[in-house]
Order: C-alpha cells, then structure tokens, then sequence
C-alpha cells in the first residue's frame, strides 16, 4: 500500500460527477499512451452525490461530509498521495494533444520550476487568458482593465508570476514546503497565492508551457450558483491584497470589491 508512484492526479468535485468521469477516460488514455504510472484521487465535496461510477475507474474518492472548498479539498487529496509529483486538475478539464512527460520532464530537469503549468483552451478552441499571468498588484490589475485584450506571448515554455490552479503540477515536497494552499481560500486566488509563496520561500518559479494543451471548460460546477460563485471571488481576492499588497493597494481593493458586490450581490 505504500509503494510509490510517479504521478498523483487530484481533482475536486463538486457536483460534477460526470465531468470528473470524463476528464478521468481523456486523461487516463494519453497517460497510458505515454506509459505514465500514476494514480487518481478525487476528493468528493457534493456529499450527496454518488461517486460509484468514479471508483469502478479505479479512482481514489475521499468523501467530504460538506463544501469544503477548492484549496482544502486539494490539500486533502495531496496528504493521500503517493506519487513524487503532484497534478491537480479540475473536473472540467479534458486532454486536447501534446506530451504530459514533456510537463513532467521540465518539472524535474530546469532547477528554477516550482509548478507547472499547462496551455488552457476554452470551449471555442480559443487560448484561455487566465491561464498563467503577471503576479497581482494595483497596477496589473489596472493593466488588465485598460488592455483587456492585449496579446500575450506564448513561448513554448515561460517563467510566468503565476499559473491556473486549473492544471498545475508540482513535486509533493515542494507542495508541502510551502504549506500546500491556503485553505482560508475557498475558491480562487488560492492559485496566485501558492505562487508567490513559492517563489518566496523556495526562490522557485511557475513555469507555463505550451508543450501540453488542455480543454478548460470553466465553470460548470456553478451554472445554479452564481452569487456564491461571484462571493468567493471578491472575498479571496480581499485576502490576496491583506496579505501580499501594500496598505493602500489593501484598501483599493477592499473598497472595490465591497463597491460590486452591493451592486451585484443584492
């Protein structure tokens, strides 16, 4: 029961039970081609969903008595890990083409890699934007808002501020050197933190490559629930600024998203 494995896949459902069998049968394949020993654990935060179908795939489920969130939930999967890398991957991800190993071998083989990053692709078959980007400040942010549309370039391989929780790989010590997520995350910006705080504490960087690409649906858990959704974007990235910005970049922020949530969230 304690033998190793090279890769630990982890995906967290939330009622989404059969997306994660469908990610499972698309990755499962390209693996296999590639001859990839690895393992699948999914961590069942929809407490009343039932995951038989995910077990017969030979999958580890974990089940959760409620929503414990995406940061938690992961860090939940990685404690069961057996493999020396880690891959988490959403339930709506889907193989599209390219080389895992290829992911794999630069995670191992270019010292300054922390995390890995895949090319993400929309349901138009357009490159996601949110993908990878520039670490969070005031003045990215204001970037992104004056040239929304701006062009990013897409090297092959690129040292990059931070890369999707969507897809991201990552040795297991390394994860758990920086502390795994921060489970006061419940959904997003956990991705951006973990980088920086890699970088911090490992001097490692998030590498983005285009050697892999992935289908990347987006948000399919939450078509019901979008308010909740909308909650725990503003919500976390409040807990990004206090922790990593400068007071009056905290306050910016605070004041933004307290702004739109009355307009929005009422």
């Amino acid at each position: 029961m304690n033998e190793k494995k090279p890769l630990s896949i982890i995906v967290i459902n939330y009622k989404s039970g059969a997306l994660v069998k469908r990610c499972i049968l698309s990755f499962s394949k390209q693996l296999q081609k590639e001859c990839i020993e690895h393992e699948w654990i999914v961590v069942n935060n929809s407490s009343s969903e039932n995951l038989s179908e995910i077990t017969k795939l030979g999958a580890l489920v974990l089940h959760s008595s409620k929503n414990e969130g995406f940061a938690k939930g992961c860090n939940r999967g990685a404690q069961e890990a057996r493999g020396e890398a880690i891959w988490f991957l959403n339930p709506d991800t889907e193989y599209k083409k390219g080389s895992i190993s290829s992911a794999l071998s630069l995670l191992y083989k270019k010292k300054s890699v922390g995390v890995v990053g895949a090319q993400l692709f929309d349901e138009n078959e357009k490159p996601q934007k949110w993908a990878f980007g520039k670490t969070l400040t005031f003045w990215v942010w204001l970037e992104n808002k004056i040239m929304p549309h701006k062009s990013i370039k897409r090297e092959e391989i690129k040292k990059v501020g931070w890369v999707s929780g969507a897809s991201c790989m990552i040795q297991k010590n390394t994860f758990f050197c920086v502390g795994g997520f921060d489970e006061n995350y419940f959904m997003y910006f956990e991705d951006m933190d973990f980088c920086l705080r890699l970088f911090h504490k490992t001097g490692l960087y998030p590498f983005h490559t285009t050697t892999l690409s992935i289908c990347h649906w987006g948000g399919k858990s939450f078509k019901k629930n979008k308010k909740n959704q909308k909650r725990w974007y503003y919500s976390s990235m409040r807990r990004y600024a206090q922790k990593h910005l400068p007071w009056w970049q905290r306050f910016f922020f605070t004041f933004l998203t307290r702004c739109v949530e009355r307009c929005i969230l009422v």
